[in-house]
């Protein structure tokens, strides 16, 4: 077993790095797209 293999116990008290990423990211693409289709559709108000 070489050093750069983790053990079990390691794993599981690891921190879900790739899961905030995936939060991060998710996040990220939501705010993103609700300010553009807010700035698309009702930053003009209801009647144009």
């Amino acid at each position: 077993m070489s050093d750069s293999q983790m053990t079990e116990d390691e794993i599981l008290h690891a921190k879900p790095r790739g899961t905030y990423a995936v939060l991060l990211v998710y996040i990220a693409v939501f705010t993103l797209s609700w300010l553009f289709f807010y700035l698309l559709f009702l930053s003009r108000g209801p009647i144009n």
